[in-house]
């Protein structure tokens, strides 16, 4: 039976929600430059205590040589920029679907596999779009791993579809910058081309708000499920605080370098939850009764 977790802070939510409505390219900017990078090393801190020892050594491995591929190609991109980037990456993340299925089997495994690659076909961008979103909800999958994602759903759903419609009529952030900042902003959830449409500022509003989330939960509410939290190093803090730096310098360019790593982790998450939805993990409380 699912737990309420009591670290999952519904009044911040709240509080999230309603800052992501008014200030959506404030909220967007200011979060990932202070927390993008700590996000990214708490989760993946999180994930190799929580699964790499549960992952068998051949899955692993798969799933480290695709993330390599997928890193060398985004790489080369930022050196040489190149045609169908987009597409590469995308035809070497649905290995990480094949991955899964192999060691994991699943009808909703199966059904990735088949939407995914429907997507790439007929349109990439999409995939892109909808990848980029759905990573935000990550959480919620490594909270429910552990039965505690109780009220979860009011977060990570409910919320996101208060905030769409709060930030049509109060979104006040827009006019404080240039339309080539703006756009450079919204490009992180919201390709360039679909930037005209008139729901695209909501919904670039609810990401806001599920990235916010996001970091919240990686990193506040995730480490107080582990057995010793997480204790970065003084030297970490450092580095979050020059990668802080480099953003606010330049913001651009820094987020292009940026994208490397947090695709690489976002990536990463894929074939992890979908073994954990498949049942690859057996409950740690079977496994310490077999044990004994």
């Amino acid at each position: 039976m699912e737990k309420h977790n009591p670290v999952l802070s519904l009044p911040l939510a709240t509080a999230l929600a309603a800052i992501s409505s008014l200030m959506p390219l404030t909220c967007y900017v200011l979060s990932l430059s202070a927390f993008g990078i700590p996000h990214v090393y708490y989760e993946l801190h999180y994930i190799r205590e929580r699964f790499s020892s549960r992952l068998s050594l051949p899955f692993k491995s798969g799933i480290l040589l695709v993330l390599t591929m997928i890193c060398l190609c985004n790489t080369a991109a930022l050196i040489m920029p190149f045609q169908h980037v987009m597409e590469i990456v995308l035809l070497i993340a649905a290995l990480l679907f094949l991955l899964a299925y192999f060691f994991a089997p699943s009808l909703m495994t199966l059904a990735g596999i088949f939407l995914f690659t429907a997507g790439i076909l007929f349109n990439p961008v999409l995939v892109f779009f909808i990848m980029a979103f759905l990573h935000n909800l990550t959480p919620w999958g490594f909270l429910k791993e552990r039965g505690a994602s109780g009220r979860a759903w009011i977060i990570f759903i409910l919320l996101p579809v208060v905030v769409f419609f709060l930030s049509m009529p109060t979104a006040l952030d827009h006019a404080l910058y240039s339309p080539a900042d703006a756009e450079t902003f919204l490009a992180h959830y919201i390709p360039v081309k679909w930037q005209d449409i008139d729901f695209v500022k909501p919904v670039f509003a609810a990401a806001v708000y599920l990235q916010l989330t996001h970091y919240d939960t990686t990193i506040r509410v995730m480490p107080k499920l582990m057995s010793q939290g997480i204790r970065p190093h003084r030297l970490v803090y450092v580095v979050f605080a020059l990668v802080c730096c480099a953003f606010i310098f330049s913001f651009k360019t820094s987020r292009s370098v940026y994208s490397i790593l947090a695709g690489f982790h976002a990536w990463l998450e894929v074939p992890i939850l979908l073994a954990v939805f498949a049942g690859y993990f057996e409950p740690e409380s079977r496994a310490a009764a077999s044990a004994s």
